[in-house]
């Protein structure tokens, strides 16, 4: 019997270990990929909900300069989620000046619009912002 071929029982074990090794590191990455995924596609989502609500904001026009809304519930029917939105918008000082010494009226306005996918408090929210003209003036 000495003469026979074959694996002792260590050798089948070490390659029992490494090959549960490989299995588990394939499956770990695996799962990772698949949850980087679906990360991408819920911001993605806030995105463009982000990039919707801003759009209609400045098409209607009704900016108040230092105004911050608290979450309001989004009107979308076709998803899953219930997305949440705020607006804030801030003035902002031409390039150059600061605050107190520029005049206002010369003040761009920054809109900033956040979305989050979840009602919850501790959910990501995708924020968004883009610069606004200064405010027409008031009309006598």
């Amino acid at each position: 019997m000495r003469g026979e071929r074959g694996f002792t029982l260590i050798e089948v074990l070490l390659a029992m270990a490494i090959l549960a090794l490989g299995t588990t590191l394939i499956v770990t990455i695996s799962t990772r990929a698949l949850s980087s995924v679906g990360t991408s596609r819920l911001s993605a989502e806030a995105s463009e909900l982000a990039q919707r609500k801003m759009g209609e904001l400045v098409q209607a026009g009704v900016l108040q300069v230092a105004e911050e809304t608290f979450w309001a519930p989004m009107d979308t029917s076709d998803l899953a989620f219930r997305p949440e939105w705020r607006k804030k918008v801030t003035l902002v000082p031409p390039l150059g000046f600061t605050e107190p010494a520029a005049d206002p009226a010369t003040f761009l306005r920054q809109l900033e619009v956040t979305v989050r996918l979840e009602e919850d408090e501790a959910a990501p929210a995708f924020r968004l912002s883009t610069p606004l003209p200064p405010a027409p003036p008031a009309a006598p």
